[in-house]
């Protein structure tokens, strides 16, 4: 179940977001009176953060299951988005007003079960949900955003299973799969 977050409780989120990301860059303490926290805020639920920068991925980084509170959540993974993705230089402060932040808050993951790849690829075709895809020690997961760049079902699980390192066709006994929604929102 994805959460119900308010517009102003989400426009307080992504304020949070881009100040601990700013705070960082000026090399200053973040800190935050806990009584302006929204009540969701304060609950244990796990968060991604995608920052974009004239519609390119800029950072991605979060959690897939609840480690703490989520303001303390969004904080964390804003700044990792911002200085820690691997993927990226690090964010520097002539590129802060240029990007965008989204934020993601998970559902509890949930196995998804399936016998043939025909039925798994209906099956994501028709709720497009996120998905972890694990086998071993590798394991990746696409939020449910990526559905619109990978509409397809067989190309979304291609890219995923690539992203992981696990080579198609799947063997239903050596893959495990997990579905999530989102409740995702995005500065104006």
């Amino acid at each position: 179940m994805t959460q119900n977050i308010s517009p102003t409780d989400q426009r307080w989120f992504l304020a949070l977001a881009r100040r601990a990301i700013e705070s960082k860059l000026l090399r200053q303490k973040f800190s935050l009176d806990p009584n302006t926290v929204p009540p969701v805020g304060r609950a244990k639920l796990a968060s991604f953060v995608t920052l974009t920068r004239q519609g390119e991925l800029r950072g991605c980084i979060g959690h897939l299951l609840p480690v703490q509170v989520l303001w303390r959540d969004i904080v964390d993974n804003s700044c990792s988005a911002a200085f820690d993705d691997p993927r990226f230089q690090t964010l520097e402060m002539s590129e802060l007003k240029a990007i965008q932040i989204e934020i993601s808050v998970l559902s509890q993951p949930e196995s998804l079960h399936w016998g043939s790849i025909q039925e798994l690829l209906k099956t994501l075709q028709g709720t497009q949900p996120g998905v972890i895809l694990s086998s071993g020690r590798q394991s990746a997961t696409f939020l449910p955003q990526v559905w619109g760049e990978l509409p397809d079902a067989i190309d979304f699980l291609t890219h995923l299973a690539d992203k992981a390192g696990i080579g198609l066709p799947f063997d239903p006994s050596q893959i495990n799969l997990q579905t999530y929604q989102v409740t995702a929102f995005t500065e104006p």
